[in-house]
């Protein structure tokens, strides 16, 4: 009896340290770690290939891989095109995988221009189950545009028919707004709270850290009392621009560049300058973000050394389509919604 009770013991010890060995060895379906810090770099690949693949989607699809609006129009030559993004950690972007993702769900990309490119390139890499797709609308068509209202603004939606949807909705600096009156309601969709994802970024206009609390604190506030039960909010965070002068509002403002400069190697550099107000955008709008509880889509690291790849100009705050930083940040994106 003492040596079978022994033996039972023993069997009882094996199963906890078995159990224990089981939970430790299994990964935290929602554990981060490399989303947060992708570790990622950037390989050298065919510019060439790749433009002209995508001139060859244009033409076949030409409702997903669009180039009607200004800040999306490809660079003319094949530089900008010249490098990939990889991670080890992370699987490469998967049209059918993101699509099973999202199955029943709906994303919402809420913020400026750039936010927009970002829509139009998860827009034209889901051509391999474009047979899926149930509807594409751009708001942006010129025909419907209110007098003072840029093509990149508005409200865009790509619906599939496992119930996924993707929108955009164009909201620059003043979340509520007041100082654009005239584009209400044509431009503020209010569905576009209704989301199961929203992945926002209101930073690129803001000139102050007192305006960017006042824009955060009425972002957070909406969102949260708008979004579907269990939502998930996530922060996309500032992406670099590259002038050679710092913020692109010392550029508009100086004026000087846009009548001195007329190509992108004159106008644009290979430092991505960490100013006041780049700071305000980036860290001190994560930090706030994140206390409130909202997940980091992280984009700056991964876009800071790639000046080249802005649009052919004075515009050193777009990105050329199809932009491999855009790709990127996609990629960064699916991995993090995979982990529900």
């Amino acid at each position: 009896m003492i040596i079978q009770y022994f033996l039972l013991l023993g069997c009882i010890e094996g199963l906890k340290l078995s159990k224990s060995f089981f939970l430790n060895s299994v990964k935290d379906p929602l554990d981060h770690s490399c989303t947060n810090n992708p570790k990622g770099e950037w390989h050298e690949t065919n510019g060439t290939e790749i433009l002209e693949k995508f001139w060859q989607m244009q033409r076949l699809y030409p409702n997903l891989c669009q180039i009607d609006k200004g800040p999306d129009v490809p660079c003319s030559d094949s530089v900008p095109y010249s490098a990939t993004y990889f991670s080890e950690c992370m699987s490469q972007f998967d049209a059918t995988a993101f699509l099973k993702t999202l199955e029943g769900k709906t994303l919402s990309l809420i913020g400026d221009s750039i936010m927009g490119q970002l829509f139009e390139r998860i827009a034209c890499a889901m051509v391999p189950v474009q047979h899926e797709i149930a509807m594409i609308d751009r708001s942006y068509d010129p025909k419907h545009i209110p007098k003072g209202v840029d093509l990149d603004e508005g409200y865009s939606t790509l619906s599939f028919k496992n119930g996924a949807k993707v929108q955009f909705q164009y909201i620059a600096s003043e979340w509520n707004m007041h100082a654009q009156k005239q584009f209400n309601p044509w431009i503020l969709k209010e569905e576009v709270f209704d989301a199961d994802v929203l992945v926002v970024n209101v930073g690129a206009h803001i000139k102050s850290q007192k305006q960017m609390d006042k824009v955060l604190k009425h972002l957070h506030t909406k969102v949260s009392t708008s979004m579907r039960p269990g939502a998930r909010l996530i922060w996309r965070e500032y992406m670099p621009s590259h002038f050679n002068s710092g913020d692109w509002y010392q550029v508009l403002d100086s004026k000087k560049l846009l009548h001195k400069t007329h190509n992108v190697a004159q106008g644009c550099g290979p430092s991505a300058h960490m100013t006041e107000m780049a700071n305000v955008r980036l860290n001190y709008a994560n930090k706030v973000m994140q206390d409130l509880g909202w997940e980091i889509l992280k984009t700056y690291d991964i876009a800071s050394s790639r000046w080249e790849q802005h649009k052919s100009g004075l515009d050193c705050r777009h990105w050329c389509q199809p932009s491999p930083v855009l790709d990127a940040t996609k990629t960064v994106l699916a991995n993090l919604l995979s982990k529900w």
